[in-house]
């Protein structure tokens, strides 16, 4: 009980020192700058944007500037009272379930609204993005639009994906290579 508490102290009084927070930022906007240098992340970036659009994760984090703007203050400010949202908290330990309610983080737990789902490109026609980047391998990425699955056909779907496109042994890869 005195660890939760020391944890729930944690996130009802943040205090951020804000030269750490401007170091955190400064490491943030460094590994972006890595990133921008690294084939695999530029591949994954443009996959993002090639699936979701404007949607992409990349495109919907902030911008450096917003980041250097950010103060320890605003950073405690978003955190406080951030366990009193609906959440799950799980347990492991010598206790028996029933007494493992001691463990839930929170006092009032406020009711979120569900995520939107994810939602794919809207294609009428094919389309074709291409990064260049001088390195000695290609990256190639193929997606099919389709409608929304039903949740039983999902696993085969995944399964289907990982058939052509899921590694150097995959059909895609394979085919490219004896070509």
């Amino acid at each position: 009980e005195e660890s939760l508490a020391l944890v729930d102290s944690w996130f009802r009084e943040p205090q951020f020192e804000d030269d750490t927070v401007a170091k955190l930022i400064e490491t943030t906007v460094s590994r972006r700058k890595d990133a921008m240098r690294d084939a695999r992340s530029l591949a994954g970036a443009l996959q993002a944007y090639a699936l979701y659009d404007r949607k992409s994760p990349y495109l919907m984090a902030p911008p450096n500037a917003a980041l250097r703007a950010a103060t320890g203050e605003q950073l405690g400010a978003l955190i406080r009272g951030f366990v009193d949202y609906g959440h799950r908290t799980t347990y492991y330990g010598p206790r028996a379930a029933v007494s493992a309610g001691v463990v839930a983080l929170g006092r009032d737990h406020v009711a979120l609204d569900p995520p939107p789902p994810s939602t794919y490109r809207e294609v009428e026609a094919s389309r074709i993005f291409f990064l260049h980047k001088d390195v000695v391998k290609a990256d190639i990425g193929v997606a099919f639009t389709h409608g929304a699955l039903a949740r039983d056909d999902r696993p085969l779907a995944i399964a289907y994906g990982e058939y052509l496109g899921g590694g150097m042994d995959a059909l895609v890869p394979q085919e490219i290579r004896e070509a």
